[in-house]
């Protein structure tokens, strides 16, 4: 039973109630009324957003708000700012599924014409569809649906050549992106960074066969520092650095076998990723 189906009209007075999964009928009583709502919401804007424990409670209080939203059917320019604040708190906590329920909510509140801050949303849904590996066919639907005033939108703008860095293989032009990423798309950029610093390592390493300096390759994949840097390459097996004289102050990358480590590493992920497909199908 989808509980949601149910209009409810609510009563309760209660500002704040911890979201709970509806197993259900909800009971008026349990439901805040619209003007309730509008309290509860003002009411978080003056708590603590800074504080890790305080943001999280808020979170919960978010997502109990957008219940008491749906089941009460109410669509309007609150309801559009409940789901954008949450969907915004949804990336920085990298609750990717969250994010993509308040979008596809936002998107058909934007279609009925209720204002909100579309443009951004747009920007977002573009970059999401990138981390999703959708082909370029997939991607260019929704770019093509733009209008020119969008396309002129700063975020959309940035999303739209996030696109086609990748579809390019322009991992220069992608890392410069990434390093200027307007309002919260960082945070949906952050959940495939790691694909395509591996993507990019594999054409340097492979490009510049010889050797390459740390330096360049923090500032390369866009790395906070070279402490970074190495993690990543020890993480996949591509820590061959060149023995130096013990005053040297940079490191060196050997590209050669790091290449080779790498593409040995990214073929046993294939093999074992058919083998695991293939006795899905024979169970199946």
């Amino acid at each position: 039973m989808d509980w949601y189906q149910c209009t409810v009209v609510g009563t309760s007075q209660h500002l704040f109630k911890d979201y709970v999964h509806l197993n259900s009928e909800p009971h008026p009583s349990t439901v805040r009324p619209y003007g309730v709502l509008l309290q509860t919401f003002e009411a978080l804007k003056k708590r603590d957003w800074e504080d890790e424990d305080s943001c999280r409670w808020i979170y919960n209080q978010l997502k109990s708000i957008k219940q008491d939203l749906r089941l009460q059917r109410l669509a309007n320019e609150f309801t559009v700012k409940v789901f954008e604040t949450h969907a915004r708190m949804a990336l920085q906590f990298d609750d990717m599924a969250e994010y993509e329920q308040c979008q596809i909510t936002l998107d058909s509140l934007y279609a009925l014409g209720i204002q909100g801050k579309e443009e951004e949303f747009i920007a977002y849904k573009i970059l999401s569809m990138v981390r999703r590996n959708y082909s370029e066919s997939d991607l260019n639907v929704h770019p093509g649906r733009l209008t020119p005033q969008q396309k002129a939108d700063t975020a959309i703008r940035h999303a739209l050549d996030v696109q086609k860095a990748l579809e390019g293989g322009d991992y220069h032009a992608f890392f410069n992106l990434y390093d200027d990423a307007p309002n919260m798309g960082g945070f949906i950029m952050d959940s495939f960074l790691e694909r395509e610093r591996t993507k990019a390592l594999l054409i340097i390493t492979e490009t510049y066969r010889h050797e390459v300096p740390l330096p360049f390759l923090t500032k390369e994949l866009a790395f906070e520092n070279e402490e970074e840097t190495i993690e990543f390459l020890v993480k996949h097996d591509a820590n061959t650095f060149k023995i130096q004289h013990p005053d040297a102050k940079e490191k060196i990358l050997v590209c050669k076998p790091a290449y080779g480590r790498m593409l040995q590493k990214a073929c046993e992920r294939s093999r074992m990723m058919r083998g695991s497909s293939s006795k899905g199908k024979e169970r199946a």
